[in-house]
């Protein structure tokens, strides 16, 4: 029900916002119609574009559009939409004081016709151009602008992602660990914005690390299991296969558990379902361990508690021990047991003012990098290397390569 909700709110956001902005600019006697109108337009083309992809996604033909306006309808939606309703309503705050104000009362009621009738005639043309119509017009311009510009900016994102490099130093780690890698891979989000040859680039990456092991911390798949042959062949392009493991994540399961799970498990990859499996590691024993997402019938949500604890019953005391988790606060719930945890879901924030301010510490209490507890456990989380949404900014696509150090460590705050 609040899915639906959160749903539904995002097309009528938009028509809100397309009756707000004429309203708003057919005020303006600088501001042509055509101008004035130009926002609402481009408001009713995205909504009747988001409306089209929820009927395809129905219908089970995907997302029933090329990329390009795809990328356009989610950026609309959830950035270019609120971004542009902060910008009229101080626009709109502003106007109402300068015409509260004595000095500029005549002004304010002249940029507020009683109706259609007191529009200036040359409305489709408007008078010549000052810096107050210029302003006006830029105003009324900014939607489509804005949405052209992100639209532009992501597509190039599409195809990129970063090596990020993590020594994480371990007390108490097995000295043959010492110099360990691990890749890790998150967050693929196989599917519309993740396709193609940018899937050949990530495991072509990942086998040029020569990692240890390679694990793979959940949605894998960005909402579709149509996607599941694309990313199964993703997967197996990569070199150690016998040292590759997978926990699921909330997109992995939109269509249900057993839709993602059946598949990868009857194709023998090692998808850790709150289990854990031995490997060894340079000769030493190495016990990995993942965790489900919710459960069968019972939503999407994450229930942390319930499935750290079932892991928790399966420590093995004599090995070193890594819990992969899509959900980083896992890690709160294990680092006693567990010395490394590895995870992600966080997608680094997503669209970050700086790489430490942004969505990405407000909506998570880990969100990027390394973290630790203060018994020296560690946690590292990925920004993830593909997309869901497909703007980034300061929060880039990555593989992590996890390199393990043997150190004492000082006790640091979580």
């Amino acid at each position: 029900m609040i899915f639906l909700f959160i749903l539904l709110s995002f097309p009528m956001l938009s028509l809100l916002f397309a009756w707000v902005s004429w309203r708003l600019l057919r005020g303006m006697e600088s501001v042509p119609r055509w101008a004035a109108l130009l926002p609402a337009a481009v408001a009713v083309v995205l909504t009747g574009g988001f409306g089209w992809m929820i009927a395809a996604r129905m219908m089970g033909v995907g997302d029933g559009l090329p990329v390009v306006p795809v990328a356009a309808i989610y950026l609309w939606h959830l950035a270019v939409v609120p971004a542009c309703l902060l910008v009229y309503a101080g626009t709109w705050a502003a106007r109402r004081l300068r015409s509260a104000s004595p000095t500029d009362a005549t002004d304010g009621s002249r940029e507020e016709p009683s109706s259609e009738s007191d529009a200036p005639e040359e409305d489709w043309t408007g008078p010549p151009m000052t810096r107050r119509r210029a302003l006006q017009l830029g105003l009324a311009s900014f939607p489509a602008v804005f949405i052209g510009a992100a639209t532009a900016t992501s597509m190039p994102q599409l195809e990129r992602f970063r090596i990020r490099r993590i020594e994480v130093p371990l007390a108490d780690l097995p000295p043959a660990l010492d110099g360990a890698r691990i890749a890790h891979l998150s967050d693929s989000h196989v599917g519309i914005f993740t396709e193609g040859q940018v899937l050949e680039e990530i495991a072509r990456a990942t086998n040029k690390l020569d990692p240890d092991l390679v694990v793979m911390t959940g949605d894998l798949i960005n909402s579709s299991v149509e996607d599941l042959p694309a990313a199964m062949s993703m997967l197996r392009r990569i070199a150690r296969q016998d040292r590759l493991f997978l926990c699921e994540g909330n997109h992995d399961l939109f269509q249900g558990h057993r839709a993602f799970r059946e598949p990868l498990l009857d194709a023998g990859f090692r998808l850790l379902l709150n289990g854990t499996e031995r490997v060894y590691v340079r000769g030493v024993p190495v016990q990995l361990a993942g965790l489900c997402w919710g459960e069968e019938g019972a939503g999407r949500g994450a229930m942390l508690e319930q499935h750290t604890e079932a892991v928790r019953g399966q420590v093995d005391p004599e090995a070193f021990r890594i819990l992969l988790a899509h959900h980083p606060e896992a890690f709160d719930h294990v680092f006693d047991v567990f010395p490394l945890t590895l995870a992600g879901h966080t997608h680094g924030g997503q669209i970050m003012l700086t790489p430490e301010l942004g969505p990405g510490p407000l909506m998570f209490k880990y969100w990027s990098g390394l973290y630790r507890a203060e018994n020296g456990a560690a946690l590292v989380v990925s920004n993830g290397v593909g997309n869901w949404f497909p703007l980034r900014v300061n929060a880039p696509a990555e593989i992590v390569l996890v390199t393990l150090r043997r150190k004492q460590l000082d006790r640091a705050r979580a």
